[in-house]
């Protein structure tokens, strides 16, 4: 059950979402796969954060492992028959027992290569031709142009219509992926000691912020803490919580996802492992 404080901060959208992730709970205990729209990293985060949904295995899947959108899907809890014995439910494993169901369609997007185009830019085309962002899953630029992940209603579309992203041509075709597609992401590593895995110590450590700046950033608003505006200096903060900071004077911003917080060095300080999105 989400607890008061983070209920309290859900917009009407989110609130509607979780009354559909119901809908969709409840017809898997029927006996049959359902699956939502397209995640943002925050709404997946309300969801895990509101426990499990009945008899039914959910789990969430973008296309591949490390996507940050992803839908959430519901399995009828006769699926798990289908692992071998003893295998963990794994997304990766689950994923391709519905890989016909899947409502996830692979594209490429063909760049000419004369404009150097960014994640913006790809986004910025996509939703320029009135599409919903909940219809679009991870955008993932390479060396040829982009792989996107969309639902499949407007797979068609996108093939037809998606021919130019600012002053390059592109063209829109399918993407034939491995089954065993995956994506690497950059990170810069960050690492240091601190006092103790509070909000404002954490933050400090990774943004290269006073501990006072870090407490000025959080008191103004600048800072979420699991994709929520954070409100408390002492909140403690764990392995894969993601802390995201506005830029302003003090600081350059950014997002950082806490990978360990588990070591203390020789004088008791606790070793922070982190990684920055670039």
């Amino acid at each position: 059950m989400l607890d008061t404080r983070l209920f309290g901060q859900l917009t009407d959208e989110e609130r509607m979402l979780m009354r559909h992730i119901d809908e969709l709970a409840a017809r898997a205990e029927d006996g049959a796969p359902a699956f939502s729209p397209f995640l943002s990293p925050r709404e997946r985060f309300i969801l895990e954060q509101s426990g499990s949904s009945g008899d039914v295995i959910r789990f969430f899947w973008g296309g591949y492992g490390d996507a940050e959108r992803t839908l959430a899907c519901f399995l009828p809890s006769y699926y798990s028959y289908q692992l071998e014995e003893g295998a963990s439910p794994t997304p990766e494993l689950l994923a391709p027992l519905v890989r016909e169901e899947l409502p996830i369609t692979p594209l490429r997007i063909k760049a000419s290569g004369s404009v150097n185009l960014s994640h913006r830019d790809y986004m910025g085309a996509l939703l320029g031709l009135g599409l919903e962002r909940s219809v679009l899953g991870d955008i993932l630029p390479d060396e040829e142009g982009a792989i996107i992940f969309v639902l499949p209603s407007i797979a068609d579309f996108l093939k037809s219509e998606l021919t130019g992203i600012g002053r390059d041509r592109v063209k829109t075709i399918d993407a034939s992926l491995p089954e065993d597609f995956n994506y690497t992401r950059t990170f810069e590593p960050v690492a240091g000691t601190i006092a103790s895995p509070r909000l404002d110590a954490v933050l400090a450590e990774v943004a290269r912020l006073s501990r006072e700046s870090a407490k000025e950033m959080i008191r103004r608003g600048f800072v979420e803490h699991n994709h929520f505006t954070a409100a408390d200096p002492d909140a403690p903060v764990r392995n894969g919580d993601v802390l995201s900071v506005r830029r302003d004077g003090k600081c350059k911003g950014g997002k950082f996802r806490i990978d360990s917080l588990d070591e203390r060095s020789a004088k008791g300080r606790v070793r922070l492992k982190a990684r920055k999105y670039t």
